[in-house]
């Protein structure tokens, strides 16, 4: 019922984005004079509107809603922390790669963290892994100190 849209949500950004318009749509539905799909197409993304509004027609809107919001509230967060910004490509390829590897219900919580170098910080429900370039330089100056040292 929601998995056409919940599909498009890849981010936390992107959840909290819906749910704010959501929260407006809902507005308009209780309003005298609200019109829902106008508030539809002002307050949710482009790419999402056209599609909720056929949601919205073919069922009852505020039940409709209130089922997605508890759907996006549900969805399972993992926490990645990355050196970079990364592009809407990355995101997508990480979705792609989440959704096959760990299931679909996931989205991504992107921290930009330029101390770690490279790599990337994961916390995915109350799992931590550090799988930064900087552990590994530091891992690897602690192993070989003595022998760096005996060099200069």
């Amino acid at each position: 019922m929601y998995s056409d849209i919940l599909s498009q949500i890849h981010t936390k950004y992107d959840s909290d984005a819906l749910l704010l318009g959501l929260d407006a749509v809902k507005k308009a539905i209780y309003s005298k004079d609200g019109d829902l799909f106008a508030a539809v197409n002002q307050n949710i993304s482009a790419n999402l509107a056209a599609l909720l509004s056929q949601k919205l027609a073919a069922n009852s809107p505020d039940k409709y809603i209130e089922g997605l919001e508890m759907e996006l509230k549900n969805m399972k967060l993992i926490k990645l922390g990355l050196a970079f910004m990364p592009t809407q490509k990355t995101v997508d390829s990480l979705f792609e790669w989440i959704n096959t590897n760990l299931g679909e219900g996931f989205i991504v919580d992107i921290m930009v963290k330029p101390e770690i170098l490279g790599g990337a910080l994961i916390d995915c429900e109350g799992k931590y892994f550090d799988a930064s370039l900087v552990k590994l330089v530091d891992e690897f100056f602690k192993t070989n100190s003595t022998f760096i040292n005996e060099r200069l």
